[in-house]
């Protein structure tokens, strides 16, 4: 649900889009929000693979705190309690991509300036990319830890 907000809220800007399926997905992301401001897993995924490396509380709050963003004008209340979870929540046991992730959101919600973000980002930054990797998972999550890296700096400037 957080993809097809995050998807069609940018894609409005060069498709027609039904509002209201927006706001009733996002409605549904909103119904799910616990009072930390973190969101729970709802229903079961049956190809785990598509979720990436959201398959944890910290980095599925993150994707959908990324979606909420894109999808409200700025001070939208529900991404800032989201951000301030994930603040909270961001320590050296969340996983590399949780914590990028979080970075990424909590900028994107206005809960980080985009030169904390890049310094931040900058510090999670192995060589030339982010490696969001444990053991036994897919170097496609590299890709997608770096790729919000580099969106995390192109925001920055």
């Amino acid at each position: 649900t957080a993809y097809v907000v995050k998807v069609f809220s940018a894609a409005k800007e060069f498709v027609p889009v039904d509002e209201q399926v927006l706001t009733s997905a996002r409605k549904f992301l909103l119904s799910h929000q616990r009072p930390d401001g973190s969101f729970e897993q709802v229903g079961r995924i049956i190809h785990q693979d598509l979720l990436g490396g959201a398959t944890d509380e910290i980095s599925l709050t993150a994707f959908i705190t990324i979606a909420l963003a894109a999808s409200a004008p700025a001070g939208d209340e529900a991404a800032e309690r989201a951000a301030a979870f994930l603040a909270a929540a961001d320590s050296e046991q969340a996983s590399r991509y949780a914590r990028v992730l979080g970075i990424a959101a909590r900028q994107a919600a206005g809960g980080l300036d985009a030169t904390a973000a890049a310094d931040a980002a900058l510090a999670l930054r192995q060589g030339d990319f982010w490696s969001g990797r444990h053991d036994g998972d897919h170097a496609a999550l590299d890709v997608e830890t770096t790729g919000y890296g580099v969106l995390i700096l192109q925001r920055a400037g």
